[in-house]
Formats: structure tokens, sequence, C-alpha cells
């Protein structure tokens, strides 16, 4: 439901807007009236409308002040003014700054519904191209591409057909099942014009369908394109293949496939005859299937270090660590850039499926900083001290951890938007202990003390309430995280914990800059 804000110096006026609309019939909500151009600003900075129907004349603040003032903000708000007779001169300064709905008062209750309509339609569409904004789209293209080119080597191995119990560990990263698949299989392109040939095709498609991510796999004489069901594609059959002249001997096939799940099988079996697989990007191809042995490894080493984490035998804990040092000395084996990023993607898929080392929001976090990296020592350099960090971490602090300490961690979760929730709390009203003794064992059984480790806590919680809501309000996800009487402090904390403040966490999240 769109937000809005009222804003005029005439109690009788701005209560007659306010009541006189069937808001939820709109599907619109007003979130407040107001007096003056200053409480309206005030309330715009801290609700984000999506419309505001503002007086021109105002105390404080006019309305032309007001609109010129957001108009500095990235705020993306319609504005309908309103006005007295004989203040055209207001609208053209008024349209100067893009207001499109300009009202003489007093205005009818259908010319203001009209007002209204016009301006909630130009949201819908703006929200929706938002949602397919180009960073947006490169970030879920690079996750999608990540597991793309993890089942193409993966299936390399399998003797029979695709299994599709190779697609588990990456359920929870996108969605397998629901949206429908295209695949067209072009025959005839030679592995030379792969390149040239899938950029006309993502041409043509930043044209006709820019909210579409275009997957591409190359074997030999044959490109497969890939990507979720949309009309486009009919455009694309009658007009782009015939302006491919450089195909040989072309040939195209289409299949509509039910989801991700049966088009991603259908592929990979297909491929896998093949002896040479490429996955194709904007400007190389790369063979995603020359590394069985380092991929079997890699795969075996990350599920023995699943399942011995944690254990308390001594024998078990030593094939823990062995399994781990497999893992990172392949990892520091390799030497090409693309396949590090991918094999650190796998391994992540892995670990994160069986809750190891990190959240998928961290997870999330770091192949995006995979993406950025070039170099292979700088790759190599960044993601394998974390990852031996985080693996040891795992160890020490998962399933070997008593009772006690597991009894405080599950009290923390279903309590963490308690604003007064301390150790000492927990020790006397839910364990029924000494509060010196708890905190003294909690520290060496974790290697933190409780309030590193609350803080800690209520952090990844905010940053994964960002993560799955990019308009969610500060002081909610602060109420939700058990800091909300002081939202200040809580972007203060955010800030020194991830070293950006929660806005810009969520704009680097959910690709807005």
């Amino acid at each position: 439901m769109l937000k809005v804000l009222i804003a005029d110096d005439e109690k009788t006026i701005r209560e007659s807007i306010s009541r006189s609309i069937d808001w939820d019939e709109m599907g619109l909500q007003v979130l407040g009236v107001y007096a003056n151009g200053v409480e309206i600003y005030d309330a715009i900075m801290n609700e984000s409308p999506d419309i505001v129907l503002t007086d021109i004349k105002m105390p404080g603040m006019n309305g032309l002040e007001l609109i010129e003032k957001i108009s500095h903000t990235d705020l993306n708000i319609q504005f309908i003014v309103l006005s007295g007779f004989g203040e055209f001169e207001y609208a053209q300064t008024a349209m100067r700054y893009g207001v499109r709905h300009y009202l003489l008062k007093p205005c009818s209750e259908e010319q203001l519904k009209t007002a209204l309509r016009e301006a909630r339609e130009i949201c819908c569409k703006e929200r929706a191209l938002h949602q397919f904004s180009e960073q947006h789209m490169v970030i879920n293209h690079s996750l999608e591409e990540s597991i793309i080119m993890d089942l193409l080597t993966l299936s390399a191995d399998q003797p029979d057909n695709f299994n599709v119990s190779l697609l588990e560990p990456y359920q929870k990263h996108m969605d397998f099942s629901i949206s429908k698949y295209q695949i067209h299989y072009l025959h005839g392109v030679s592995e030379e014009n792969a390149l040239s040939c899938f950029n006309s095709i993502m041409d043509f498609q930043r044209l006709h369908a820019p909210g579409i991510n275009l997957h591409a796999i190359y074997v030999k004489d044959c490109l497969i394109v890939f990507f979720k069901d949309h009309p486009f594609s009919w455009t694309m059959e009658e007009n782009l293949y015939k302006q491919i002249k450089y195909l040989d001997s072309f040939r195209e096939e289409n299949h509509i496939l039910p989801n991700f799940t049966a088009a991603i099988s259908e592929i990979l079996t297909f491929t896998r005859y093949y002896e040479t697989i490429s996955y194709v990007t904007s400007d190389r191809l790369i063979p995603v299937c020359n590394y069985k042995n380092i991929i079997n490894v890699m795969n075996r080493s990350c599920m023995e270090v699943c399942r011995t984490a944690g254990n308390p035998d001594p024998k078990i804990k030593t094939e823990y660590k062995n399994w781990v040092r497999a893992l990172l000395n392949q990892l520091n084996s390799i030497d090409t850039p693309d396949f590090f990023r991918q094999s650190s993607a796998s391994a992540l898929f892995t670990l994160t499926d069986h809750d190891l080392c990190c959240s998928l929001v961290e997870a999330t976090e770091i192949i995006l900083e995979l993406k950025k990296i070039q170099e292979i020592d700088a790759l190599k350099k960044y993601f394998i001290p974390w990852l031996t960090e985080r693996l040891q971490d795992s160890q020490d602090n998962s399933r070997i951890h008593g009772k006690m300490i597991r009894d405080i961690k599950d009290y923390v979760e279903k309590n963490l938007s308690n604003p007064d929730l301390t150790l000492k709390q927990i020790a006397e009203n839910h364990l029924f202990m000494n509060v010196d003794y708890v905190s003294k064992r909690f520290s060496r059984e974790t290697g933190v003390k409780f309030s590193t480790y609350l803080r800690e806590v209520r952090m990844q919680k905010a940053k994964e309430l960002i993560a799955e809501n990019d308009s969610g309000k500060l002081s909610t996800i602060a109420d939700d995280v058990g800091l909300g009487n002081s939202p200040q402090y809580f972007s203060q904390v955010f800030k020194k914990y991830t070293g950006m403040t929660p806005s810009a966490y969520s704009k680097m999240i959910h690709g807005k800059e």
C-alpha cells in the first residue's frame, strides 16, 4: 500500500481531504496531516512517503520551498500541489521541479481522486522499474551465476543423468520452483561467434525486457540461452535471430519448462556429454568443467567438515581439523580467479546449508565482495583467512557447548527484542544460577563476553531484517533487535559493527548504489 502525507494550513481543508477519500479502496494509506511546511518536511524525511498533497502558502516553509528541498534528496515522491486562484506562476515553478499534478482550490472530490490515481500509477511503475534496476539485477545475476556455474562443475562427475538432489544446498538462494523458464538452443553457433551472439541477445533484451536476467552456456556449436518466461522471446524469435547473419546452418529450438529445477536439469543433462562446457558472460567464455579432481576433493572436504563439526569426541575433532586443512589447501592451490570465486561460493553454499561458517546474509556479502576482486593473490588473501577463522569458530562454538550455554543462546534468540535483556536477568530468572558463575562460564566456553555476544547477535539480526525488507523502517528494525528506545544509538552501534549506516547497508545489499 502506498503512503500519503497531507499538508494545508487550513484545518477544514486538510481534514476534508483526509476524510472524503476512501483511501483503502485506492490502495493508499494516509500517515498524517500537517499544518505547516516544517512539519510536513520532517514527516517526509521520517516516513519516506510515496505521495504528498501540499498547499502552496503555508507558514514555516511554503509548498514550493518544500518541493525544492525534497528535490535535492534521493526521495522519489509524487507531489500533488493545491493552490488558490490567481497563483498560476506557482504552478509553473512547481512544474520545473517535476510536479505533474496541480489542483486549484476548491477542487472537487473527483478531481482529487483523478490526481491520486495518476500519481499512484506513476509510483507503481517507478517502483516496478526500481526493482529491476541495473545494479539490483547485477547482484541477483551474480548469485544466480555462481549457482549455475557451481552446478555445471558438480554435474560433470555424475555417472547418470543430472541428479536433482544436487540442487538442495541452493534452494534458499533463488526461486527453484515457482517461475517458468524458457530455454533457447541456438545450434550452429561457432565458439568464435558465441560472445557476439550472446551480446546481441543481451542488447535486444535490455531494450525489450530490462527486468530479465539472461544466462548462457556454450558447448560445441550450440549456445544455450535461458531465462524466466517472458513474452519478449517471441519478438526475439521473429526479429533478432534473423539479424544474426554470421550463424552457419542456424537452427533454433525452444522449450518452456515449469520451473528452474526442470530447466537446469534439462540443460545439464544435455551438456554433460560434451568434453568442454563454458558459462558465457558479456566478455568471455568461462570453462567450468576442467577441474574435476579439485572439485571432488573440495566437495568431499566440505561435506566431511559439516559432518564432523562440533563433535566433542577427540578422534572426530582431529578428523574435523584434517578436513578443514584439506579444504583450505585445495582453495590455496587454485590459480584462476574465476575458478577461485566459483569454488569459494560453492564451499559457502554447502557450509551455510548446514548452518556452519556464516549466515545466508553474510555469504551473500562475501560473494559480492569476491566479485569485486580481480587478482588471485588478493582473492586468497581476502577469503582464506576469513574462512579459516570461521571454521575454527564453528568447531569451538557450535555443538560442543554445554547445555547452559545453549540455554542462554536460545533465550537470547527468543527474547532479542527485549531492550532490557541482560545476563543477570537470564541467570537469576531463567537459569536460577549465580550471575558471576554464569558470566565466567559463558566467557570461558564461548571466548567472548556476554555483552559482546549479545551485540553481535543483535547486529546480525538487524542485517538479516534489512536484507529481507529494503523498505523496512529503521525504528521498527531497532525495536526488533532490542534497541528501539534509541534509533540513533542503534545506528551508531550498527555503523561501528559493519562500517556503514543501516541505510547505506540497505542500499548496498539491495543494489541501490
